[in-house]
């Protein structure tokens, strides 16, 4: 499974802490969404959609992340989180092809 994380239109009312960073960076205990759920699921593949003027900045940061680019989607079974919310990520784990939460 591969993971995609999003920024949505609210992420902007999360300002001044989502200027230098996409919202899923955000730390929130230990440490952010992305951070979690790879260590937790492992994917084969991650990448995000975020806002354009971070996009060459944290590509730069994360060579391996695949940013604001859509092809590798349809690849392989992808998981697209919100970078607003924080799941349990052991709830995650048992996420089939199909299912959805919020």
């Amino acid at each position: 499974m591969q993971v995609a994380y999003f920024e949505d239109a609210i992420a902007n009312q999360l300002r001044p802490l989502c200027w230098l960073r996409p919202v899923f960076e955000l730390v929130c205990g230990q440490s952010g969404l992305r951070e979690r759920v790879n260590r937790s699921l492992v994917p084969s593949k991650w990448g995000g959609f975020i806002r354009s003027w971070l996009a060459d900045a944290y590509q730069e940061e994360h060579p391996t992340a695949l940013i604001n680019r859509g092809d590798w989607l349809r690849s392989e079974p992808t998981l697209l989180l919100n970078g607003r919310w924080l799941p349990d990520v052991h709830q995650l784990k048992t996420l089939l092809p199909g299912d959805a939460s919020g």
